[in-house]
């Protein structure tokens, strides 16, 4: 049987990491390597963002894709109503819930 983890013990592994809290943080993450998380990306995203602001930090997900950038025509336009990455799923659904947007 597959582990569930929960926003506590997401939490407490990163503080048992000592990654400073009051810094700049770009993290790009695979749903699917974590592992199953009770609540899902809402509850990874909740954990990483109360974790890397409490202390004045600033997180960050990468939410651009590589697709924009092979147009054929040179129009380089983002497109703030596709909620789709190049990423995965994880910075699809942090683009998609625009807590930070």
């Amino acid at each position: 049987m597959n582990h569930i983890y929960t926003k506590s013990e997401l939490f407490s592994q990163l503080e048992a990491l000592h990654i400073p809290r009051d810094r700049v943080v770009l993290m790009h993450s695979s749903l699917r390597l974590i592992g199953q998380i009770e609540g899902g990306a809402s509850a990874l995203l909740d954990v990483l963002i109360e974790y890397f602001t409490a202390e004045g930090g600033l997180f960050c997900v990468p939410t651009h894709t590589w697709a924009n950038l092979w147009a054929t025509d040179k129009q380089y336009v983002l497109d703030v109503n596709d909620p789709h990455t190049c990423l995965g799923a994880f910075s699809d659904f942090a683009l998609a819930d625009g807590r930070g947007v």
